[in-house]
């Protein structure tokens, strides 16, 4: 690595002064490039070029050498001379024909293969005086080029910090009012280039690749309120991380401020009255691990490295909703810290209107930084697992579920769809979780494995854990994700065609389209009973593209969509909010789909609690005052 960063650095400059090469710029130096310099403060590539441009305009014959490169980490240190003739105006000085050297030593910082920032000390004071513009000094007197390294930490040094703000464009901070906001968390501020940073701005879908300016690692709720303050004042663009796994990747904004909870994952269950209370970094790993040590858990998900909060937020299905409900009509109170910077509770006493609100409503009124939910007894062992068919028979086996699970106990929660085998093969899976008895499960279970017969039956009594978990390794952390998500009200004979016609041109043997059913206990009462607004529709049909080249991401993201246009027409109307993208990517009409009849009440709320909209770095709910 060290000789990368000694190459990268070797090339950028030399190519800069050398040969005036701008376009190594925007290949070898970050978009929000710093430098650091009392006589030459830059900002940007466009501020790194016009620099450049000045000194060859004002001299000519330049010759840069780099007297000594010293690389530790992702920190570079290069001492260098420059000679060059004056033959052009230079700072309102008139060409003199005099050759001139210039010594220098900078330090600078590397990451991803491109210069972020430097700090420059440089006898200017010299070269003015070859110039003849100021007196010679005494014969005695030296400039002092030395800096504090290696002992040089960012937070010694730091200058002021260009940041993102909640109107798009960009502003800066000055270093007293960072440094301020610094010593008043008790978790650490990250910037780009510190240690950490990189880590803490991925999230599960490694398609996300964006840099906050700022990255405030909660360690409590005190340093929610300190960030959400921060933020409010300073009118800065926010995003929140939970679990970190929303498929659009809501939770890390580019050059803005990320409220990151994912140090917060503390679960403690009350097993006498049977709930539980969760921080806001918790993932569903997490919950059911503490959870099922007192034979108890609630609806979460279908996967166990998903957040709580962003499910939770979003309405959430799960494996024991058709008994229990969605994740969020198993939800007892949260804490939250508002846009106000007011630390609130909500629940069916308090804030009802904000408690109905975070049941479907997404993250657009507050940073939640605590979930009580209601528990109920589970496993420790259940029946589930998967059972496949062949592709040739996808059609018949649709039908076959649809037939199935249109007449099941609400113990029992299903899902169809298609993905490949590990030996390659495309093929049709339907997934089950009984919760109830193993012998009444596998009486209700016997026709899924009598149909076919199956290529292969895992169904069998697992622990719950277990089934959280039967979808991790094919949707692990790390790969290229994209989805669309649908609600579908019946899986009809034309869905069927249109599905198996498009699997059999997959792209990815990684891509999958499963029906998630939404049976039982998540289907009944009103659409407004909570914020979540699609109580009617029976199925969610995930079509998720997965991939691992980040170069070949168009064939595959158009894929889904292909898919997801042609489905349209037989879906309910409105896409599952926790699968959307942000508005510029899905519109406006979308994503008031997303949230149903219960939009317009929902916009009221954001009136309430967030008129200024600091929380719309999501499905965005936009406010109308």
């Amino acid at each position: 690595m060290s000789e990368m960063h000694k190459a990268i650095y070797s090339q950028a400059w030399q190519e800069l002064m050398n040969t005036r090469n701008l376009a190594i710029v925007d290949e070898l130096f970050a978009p929000n490039y710093v430098r650091h310099d009392p006589h030459f403060p830059l900002r940007g590539r466009e501020a790194l070029k016009w620099f450049v441009t000045v000194l060859h305009n004002g001299f000519s014959d330049i010759r840069f050498t780099l007297d000594d490169l010293i690389v530790e980490g992702n920190k570079v240190v290069k001492r260098f001379t420059l000679t060059c003739t004056h033959t052009g105006a230079f700072r309102g000085i008139p060409p003199s024909g005099k050759r001139l050297t210039l010594t220098g030593l900078t330090l600078g910082r590397i990451a991803h293969g491109h210069i972020l920032e430097e700090w420059e000390s440089t006898d200017w004071l010299g070269w003015q005086q070859q110039l003849g513009i100021i007196p010679e000094p005494a014969t005695d007197e030296l400039m002092a080029l030395a800096l504090p390294w290696p002992h040089l930490k960012r937070r010694d040094i730091m200058t002021d910090l260009r940041i993102t703000t909640t109107r798009g464009t960009s502003t800066d901070l000055d270093e007293t009012t960072v440094q301020g906001f610094k010593t008043s968390l008790r978790g650490p501020l990250l910037c780009p280039g510190d240690e950490g940073y990189d880590e803490a701005r991925k999230v599960w879908n490694a398609m996300i690749d964006k840099r906050p300016a700022l990255i405030v690692r909660c360690a409590g709720v005190a340093d929610v309120i300190h960030a959400v303050n921060f933020a409010r004042t300073n009118n800065l663009l926010v995003s929140v991380r939970g679990g970190g796994h929303n498929v659009a990747g809501t939770a890390v904004c580019d050059g803005g401020l990320m409220i990151d909870l994912s140090r917060m994952r503390s679960v403690r269950v009350d097993p006498i009255r049977r709930t539980a209370r969760a921080e806001g970094g918790a993932k569903w790993i997490d919950f059911d691990h503490e959870t099922q040590a007192f034979g108890l858990a609630t609806t979460g998900g279908t996967a166990s490295d998903t957040g709580i909060a962003g499910l939770t937020l979003g309405g959430g299905i799960g494996w024991l909703g058709g008994k229990y409900g969605l994740v969020s009509d198993n939800l007892l109170s949260v804490d939250i810290v508002t846009a106000d910077g007011r630390f609130l509770t909500a629940s069916a006493t308090e804030n009802a209107d904000l408690f109905w609100g975070v049941r479907g409503g997404g993250g657009n009124f507050g940073v939640v930084t605590s979930f009580e939910y209601q528990l109920h007894p589970v496993g420790p062992m259940v029946l589930g697992g998967m059972v496949l068919y062949p592709f040739e028979k996808a059609k018949d086996v649709l039908k076959f579920y649809r037939d199935f699970s249109s007449d099941i106990p609400d113990e029992l929660t299903t899902a169809s769809g298609f993905l490949t085998s590990p030996e390659g093969h495309p093929v049709v899976a339907i997934a089950a979780c009984y919760n109830g008895s193993l012998e009444a499960g596998e009486e209700v279970l016997r026709p899924l494995r009598e149909f076919g017969p199956p290529l292969a039956d895992h169904i069998q009594p697992v622990p719950y854990t277990q089934v959280q978990k039967m979808f991790d390794e094919a949707w692990g952390i790390g790969r290229q994700y994209y989805e669309k998500a649908p609600w579908v009200k019946e899986i009809s004979g034309d869905v069927i065609d249109i599905l198996a016609t498009h699997f059999a041109q997959v792209t990815s043997p990684l891509s999958a389209a499963v029906f998630f059913q939404k049976n039982g206990a998540m289907s009944r009462g009103p659409h407004d009973k909570t914020a979540f607004g699609h109580r009617d529709a029976q199925y969610l049909l995930v079509i998720i593209s997965i991939w691992l080249d980040p170069g070949a991401s168009e064939s595959h993201i158009r894929w889904a969509r292909g898919l997801s246009e042609a489905i349209e027409p037989f879906t309910s109307g409105g896409e599952y909010v926790n699968g959307l993208g942000q508005e510029a990517e899905e519109g406006t009409v979308r994503i008031k789909a997303g949230y149903g009849a219960n939009y317009e009440q929902l916009v009221a709320l954001k009136n309430k609690y967030d008129p200024t909209n600091l929380f719309r770095h999501n499905q965005n709910i936009k406010p109308t005052v």
